[in-house]
């Protein structure tokens, strides 16, 4: 509504009514899942794994293109040579120069959308921390949590970093 309202002082405010007018999707979406999907507990639990399973997934997406500078969908870093490739030796913990990364994106732009996974992630990892009496399924939890702490950093951007200090300090602070 924000963005509707704020595109009438815009230089093309018909154009950018129009893009604003799209972003009325999202709550659209998340009411359908809300009453589509998660009735059920079971449906509640798969979406937990879902996003569990996607977030190990995407980090070590992350950590495979720092290593080697080519991730699982055959994206380079930048400052990678063209010619490289996952079965590329040459290329192994070749950290001469920190490079940008680009993960699951086509952009430089991977560490914010790791930090919007990351957070829903590490809350559902930290709860099953805390409630989980079985010793393997706290250690799970603290391996998912520290491969999300380790894969963020490794991107070398500094408002994630930010981020993530900040989220564990202001609980600690009330």
């Amino acid at each position: 509504i924000y963005l509707c309202i704020a595109s009438i002082w815009t230089i093309n405010p018909i154009s950018a009514f129009l893009e604003a007018l799209s972003f009325v999707r999202f709550p659209v979406f998340a009411s359908a899942i809300a009453y589509w999907l998660l009735q059920s507990p079971k449906n509640h639990e798969r979406l937990k794994l879902s996003l569990i399973f996607f977030t190990i997934f995407a980090c070590m997406d992350v950590i495979i293109q720092y290593i080697i500078g080519v991730d699982l969908i055959g994206r380079h870093a930048e400052l990678v040579p063209i010619d490289a490739s996952l079965f590329n030796p040459e290329l192994v913990w070749n950290t001469s120069a920190m490079r940008r990364l680009t993960g699951l994106s086509n952009k430089w732009n991977i560490a914010g959308k790791l930090i919007m996974i990351m957070i829903p992630t590490m809350t559902l990892c930290a709860l099953h921390f805390t409630q989980s009496n079985r010793y393997q399924h706290k250690l799970m939890a603290l391996s998912v949590i520290a491969l999300m702490a380790i894969s963020s950093p490794i991107t070398v951007e500094r408002t994630p970093i930010v981020l993530i200090v900040i989220c564990t300090l202001l609980p600690n602070l009330f």
